[in-house]
């Protein structure tokens, strides 16, 4: 058995020879590839630079750096700089931009572990073209702002149509709130942030927009269709060329003069809330329109009515009464059941030859209801408070423990479910609309008419009801309320740019 077991070995020993003499070249070369490849990496040396425009000193992006002879090729970046990495040796560089002439580095040196810095300054051709269409992209208005802000020398902000379209969002208050250090209030109002209305200011394009407010500042921006704006920016600091009366903050608004495409948008929403939306509603016959916040032709003054103050004495007791029944008897509020929150948007626009137009419509009704429990006290002989005047709901007394101190106040045979506290109800209507119309004179030379409008009617019905300690009884006060505000505003605005001043008009 061990001569047998020998024999097999020694006939086995040339083939493990054989094999150990095929897989150690193996690891030899595979040491010596490995090797080989960590020591170029090793030695390899970079050219860093940038590129830049030689009549401005901006840094150029998208400019082509190649290296003649070999297939190594880079862009710039938004900075305009760049990075090579290559073995060392002398290179030859071309560099390519559109728009600018065509520049060679000749014997650019890199060294094996260094880095060889240079910069680059292109001159800008000269060239003439006949008549060319150029479509700008999203992504080169989203850069071209971003490189204007980065050169402005104000404090500010922008948002680009290419960054507006891509929100959901339809009108121009829910964009803005993207832009950081602005508050958007209520939903409609726009202010720099920290400086409140007061300080803020909106412009449609160069001229101030007004609004139809008379005691705000700000222009409610939630009217303003936001696929109908071309660009938004926000200055946070005063420039020579703002208005005088700039004060903290500006919103510039700059509408889409020539869309691309015919556009036509519809936006639909509906809304609510828990104290409000289908529960009864404090509300009065008004006029047919109220729905849209025009109620001034149902609440005009009867002819019969004088235009001269009604003093006493001047009119017989008969024309007195004459003119109180020439009024509508509606006194009294009602209840119905609250509508949801409704709003609607429609906008559009198109370009035809050297005509452009964009508008746009936007409505909105809401129904508010707030409900106040109010107690008035006097201090007394001991300086503890006592109720005198009670209006708040038997519901409200209950659940805070006041029953017992009230009925010190009121009578025993007066009904605690008579006391119901001030209940208001308000709808508000909201009609807005913006339109412009452009023709293009010249490639540099354009005229604009733009419009605005907005129209606001609030209905506001109050009632309250409860023990009144001065007429010892339970007294119910009625308050009927209807306000409209309206403006119009237009603009007649030109665009010029003369190249022989240097671009400065």
């Amino acid at each position: 058995m061990k001569s047998q077991g020998g024999g097999i070995m020694r006939r086995m020993m040339p083939i493990a020879l054989t094999i150990g003499a095929i897989i150690s070249p193996i690891r030899v070369m595979a040491q010596e590839i490995g090797s080989s490849g960590g020591r170029g990496q090793e030695f390899k040396g970079t050219i860093s630079g940038i590129v830049i425009d030689l009549a401005t000193n901006r840094p150029l992006r998208e400019a082509i750096l190649s290296v003649v002879g070999t297939p190594v090729e880079v862009r710039t970046d938004a900075e305009g700089t760049f990075h090579l990495s290559l073995p060392p040796g002398t290179y030859e560089l071309r560099i390519l931009r559109e728009g600018y002439r065509e520049e060679v580095l000749h014997g650019v040196a890199v060294r094996a572990g260094a880095v060889t810095v240079i910069e680059i300054a292109l001159s800008p051709t000269d060239l003439k073209l006949g008549e060319v269409e150029v479509r700008a992209g999203d992504g080169d208005a989203r850069l071209a702002l971003l490189e204007e802000r980065k050169a402005a020398a104000v404090v500010s902000d922008a948002l680009s149509v290419s960054e507006m379209v891509r929100d959901v969002k339809s009108d121009a208050a829910s964009v803005l709130s993207r832009l950081v250090g602005l508050s958007v209030v209520q939903n409609k109002y726009v202010y720099v942030r920290g400086l409140g209305e007061r300080y803020s200011q909106t412009m449609l394009g160069e001229a101030l927009l007004p609004t139809s407010e008379p005691d705000r500042r700000v222009v409610p921006m939630d009217l303003i269709p936001a696929n109908l704006l071309q660009e938004v920016r926000v200055l946070k600091s005063f420039a020579p060329d703002q208005p005088g009366e700039f004060s903290g903050g500006v919103v510039k608004l700059r509408t889409l003069d020539f869309p691309p495409s015919g556009t036509l948008k519809i936006a639909y929403s509906i809304g609510g809330n828990t104290q409000t939306s289908l529960k009864p509603f404090l509300t009065y016959p008004g006029g047919r329109w109220d729905w849209l916040g025009f109620g001034r032709q149902a609440r005009r003054l009867p002819t019969i009515i004088p235009e001269q103050a009604i003093v006493s004495g001047q009119f017989s007791p008969a024309e007195r009464q004459a003119f109180g029944r020439a009024f509508r008897n509606i006194w009294e509020p009602r209840y119905q059941r609250a509508a949801p929150n409704q709003g609607i948007n429609i906008s559009g626009g198109g370009s035809r030859g050297r005509w452009g137009v964009v508008g746009g419509l936007s409505f909105n009704s809401t129904l508010h209801t707030q409900r106040e429990d109010r107690l008035f006290y006097i201090l007394g002989a001991e300086g503890r408070p006592i109720a005198r005047s009670i209006f708040a709901s038997s519901e409200f007394l209950q659940r805070h423990g006041m029953l017992a101190r009230v009925r010190d106040v009121i009578p025993k045979e007066v009904d605690l479910n008579l006391l119901q506290g001030y209940i208001s109800s308000t709808q508000t209507a909201r009609l807005g609309g913006l339109a412009s119309l452009a023709y293009q004179l010249a490639p540099q030379h354009k005229l604009l008419v733009r419009s605005f409008y907005a129209h606001d009617g609030t209905d506001h019905t109050r009632v309250y009801q409860g023990w009144y300690e001065s007429r010892f009884t339970v007294i119910r006060n009625h308050r009927l309320r209807f306000t409209e505000e309206e403006l119009a505003s237009g603009q007649l605005a030109g665009e010029h740019v003369f190249p022989d001043l240097g671009n400065s008009l």
